[in-house]
């Protein structure tokens, strides 16, 4: 897996960032995928801080479509 962060904004005491994840299944993953199936996944995450540190973090990211891309979802097409 590799993980890829991007260039955070920050606006003390607030910092944010985009992510992406890419990588291939080495077993089951989340139902009957194949090893070897990629998966990527993109989100965007937000930290808090204060003087005694990180207080709080909050992501947000595309679960549903990483399932969908690797065949553990199925869908029915529109």
């Amino acid at each position: 897996m590799v993980l890829t962060w991007n260039s955070p904004v920050i606006d003390p005491p607030l910092a944010s960032f985009f992510w992406t994840l890419d990588g291939t299944t080495a077993g089951q993953f989340f139902g009957e995928v194949k090893v070897g199936s990629k998966v990527h996944m993109v989100g965007a995450s937000e930290v808090e801080f204060s003087e005694e540190g990180m207080i709080a973090i909050r992501h947000v990211f595309d679960f549903s479509g990483a399932l969908v891309r690797t065949g553990a979802l199925k869908v029915k097409p529109s």
